[in-house]
């Protein structure tokens, strides 16, 4: 005689197998694109930041870059302008 758990659970499976899928949710809608700023200079679009410039231009190239490749052009800016100087 099977244990009362093993029909229980043999009883659930098949309700569950014949439920509707879950409902999809509708997607949210994307905002619109924004017109890209002229220039990520400081004053015009960063905050004024202290930011510790390294000793070294190799230093500075390799902060300035991955900040750069992260999206994060405002912290990227010093290290670069320093690099150019």
């Amino acid at each position: 005689m099977p244990s009362l758990r093993l029909t229980l659970f043999s009883v659930l499976a098949s309700l569950a197998a014949c439920s509707a899928p879950p409902a999809a949710e509708a997607p949210m809608p994307r905002p619109a694109p924004s017109a890209p700023l002229a220039s990520y200079g400081p004053g015009d679009y960063c905050a004024e930041t202290y930011v510790l410039l390294q000793p070294t231009t190799r230093s500075n190239f390799s902060l300035g870059s991955e900040y750069y490749r992260n999206g994060d052009y405002c912290a990227a800016y010093p290290y670069i302008k320093q690099i150019l100087a």
